[in-house]
Parts: structure tokens; sequence; C-alpha cells
């Protein structure tokens, strides 16, 4: 479930202070924890987050001010101070909040959003935006684009709709190549990691439906959880596998050539799971976002692994890092691609945070050392 009641009702039974002796401790035990910690305050929540392909560690965030203010989309670059002024590169005038921002695999200069309305608009970078045709008729959070063919980009909104689009961004024009009708309101919606024709789509139902781009209807469905799929993700690896997250706040991995059963259910979080991940790092490495104020690295090698009963109470063995940073539930959170290890995320309470875990704390000594604590 992604919408404005989910949002307001999170955290209901968590009381403030408790919140606030929890980020003390986090605070205290950071220099154990963490490689690196940097935290800055947005003017608005962003509901998106997603880091930009180059060596300067930009990133595209939103803002959300619910109507206070004009929304915008935002270029940060979060190292270079604790103010606006500093830490925006460029802002863009955004038709309501952009729940989703996600750039060209094909032109990282080129970046796509999706509206409350429905509405998808190309940003360029250098200058200018256009809108696609309106073809959705209602709220929207999948946005993913092709690996494989430049210009060529889904969405999935809340009218069940996936879209599939042919972007030219010199002519400034987007063709709507398909368009498939699920049987239920699409939360997220990813290309496969190697086929590119493949589309996966998590619905509220709590189906899974995997389909060809040109086809009207799914090739493959499953079920995946007693509520609905908020966001899934292919294993880059292994293609074959895909992992789920769910209202129900559990996390599934599957098999699709025998998705009957899953190959294993993941246990962590306290409330819905929103976003997952996989590390383009490291094989069997992903992480997972929620309302409950968590972001969770789990690492699928460790599943089975004997445990003390001390441990067995903490979590299960698969559980590699939780970060506890946060103090309000977790929008969007993304992996950076080219420092290994290295995380964003924004929450509810207009906090975006960097951060890197330590080599303790993830058993990897190769973590890089970087410019550590500005909390």
């Amino acid at each position: 479930m992604r919408d404005d009641d989910a949002r307001e009702d999170v955290g209901s039974e968590v009381s403030e202070a408790d919140v606030g002796e929890e980020y003390e401790i986090w605070k205290k035990n950071c220099p154990v924890m963490y490689s690196r910690v940097k935290e800055i305050a947005l003017d608005w929540p962003s509901l998106t987050f997603q880091w930009l392909p180059d060596s300067e560690s930009r990133a595209l965030v939103s803002t959300y001010s619910n109507g206070a203010e004009p929304e915008e989309v935002l270029i940060i670059r979060p190292e270079l101070g604790q103010r606006p002024e500093k830490y925006v590169v460029q802002q863009f005038r955004h038709e309501k909040e952009a729940n989703r921002l996600r750039y060209s695999l094909s032109d990282p200069n080129y970046f796509a959003t999706f509206n409350p309305d429905g509405d998808v608009t190309i940003y360029s970078s250098t200058g200018g935006s256009f809108v696609l045709p309106h073809t959705h008729s209602n709220n929207g959070y999948g946005l993913s684009w092709d690996p494989y063919n430049p210009g060529r980009l889904v969405s999935g909104a809340d009218d069940s709709k996936v879209v599939v689009w042919q972007v030219d961004f010199g002519a400034k024009t987007g063709t709507v190549l398909n368009v498939i009708e699920l049987p239920n309101s699409v939360n997220d919606v990813v290309w496969s990691t190697t086929s590119n024709n493949e589309i996966a789509a998590a619905c509220e139902n709590g189906h899974v439906y995997i389909c060809d781009v040109l086809a009207k209807q799914p090739k493959l469905e499953f079920k995946a959880h007693d509520e609905g799929v908020n966001s899934l993700a292919y294993n880059p690896k292994a293609p074959q596998m895909i992992a789920t997250v769910s209202s129900d706040s559990t996390i599934g991995l599957w098999d699709l050539r025998a998705p009957d059963q899953s190959l294993h259910v993941m246990t962590g979080h306290e409330a819905s799971v929103t976003n997952v991940k996989w590390s383009p790092h490291h094989d069997g490495i992903f992480a997972t976002s929620s309302q409950d104020n968590r972001v969770i690295i789990w690492d699928i090698s460790r599943i089975g692994d004997e445990q003390t009963p001390e441990d067995a109470e903490d979590a299960v063995p698969e559980l590699l890092f939780m970060h506890g940073g946060h103090t309000a539930p977790v929008s969007d959170f993304d992996w950076h691609p080219q420092v290994p290890w290295l995380l964003g995320s924004v929450a509810e309470d207009n906090i975006c945070q960097v951060w890197v875990p330590s080599d303790a704390a993830v058993g990897d000594p190769t973590v890089p050392k970087l410019p550590v604590f500005s909390i």
C-alpha cells in the first residue's frame, strides 16, 4: 500500500520519546557500526532517492510540501554541506509531488518522474522537460528504464495499467508501445536484468505478474504475499530469482522457473516493507526499506546458518545489517553505483542520510574508508 493514509498511520504505536531514545543510542554507536555517516535536513520530505552514476555523488530527490509550496525535483550533493544553498546543485519546478525519479540508463542526463495525476515527465539536467502522452489515470510509483534499449521506459500505476513507452529525447516526444491491463493496482514495475522484453509488476492484490512488454496479457502470475506487493527486484547475478516485499512486513525470494512456492521468506521488519534493491557490487546482497524507520541489508548466502540461542533471538542469520538512523518511515533508498557499501536513504521527516556500514559490521575488509561522521 503506497498512499498518504498509510504514511499517516505509520508509527502511531511508537511514542516520540521512544524514537528519540533509540536515535540517541544509534548516534552513540555510530563509530562502531559505520565507516561513514552523513545527515542533512531537506526543506521538505522526499518520496524518492536515486544516486546518479557519476564520481560526484550526486543524487535525485523531490519535494513533498503537500501544497504549501510549488513542488520541485532536485539534484543534490549531500557531502557539500548541511544547508540547501550548499547541497542543492540543480532544481526544477514539478507539477505536484514526484512519487518517483529515475534516470535514463542510456543517458543519465535525462530522468523520468511520476506524479499523483499519473503524468510521466521527462527532464533534462541541462534544462527543459516534456510530459509524455497522458495514459495513466491515477497515482503512480512504478517507473523503470530498459537497460538494453535506449529510451524505452515502463510505468505502473494505481489504475492497474502497465505502460511501455519509447522516449525520443531529441524530439522531446514519447510514444506508447503497449498498455497491459492487470487485475489490480500496480505498486512497482521493473525490467528483467537479462531479457530486453521481460518486465515484472508488483500488485496490491499480493500477486506478481511477469509480462512480455509487447504482449497484452502476462505470461506468468503467482501469489507472493497475503497483502500488497510494494516492490520487487530481479537478482542481477541470478535473473531467474526475484525478491519481493510486502505490506505484511515480509520479504520473499522466488525462482521464476518454479514460483508455486517461495524459496525463502525473510522476517526482520516490523511494518510494511516498501522498497527492495540488490547490491550492484556483491552477489546475494540486497537491501530493503520500511515504514518501521529501518533499512536492512540482507545476505542470502547466510540463510540457514547455525546460530547461538542468543543470536537467534536477535535476528535471522541472513539479516546482515540494520540501519537505525531514521526516526520516521523511510520513503526510498539506493545503493551507490560506483562505491561499494555506500547507500543513501530519505525519510518522511525531511532527513536524508548517506552511510557506509563498517567492515566489522558486514564482515568485509574492503569496505571503503571514507570521511566519517556529520550527524
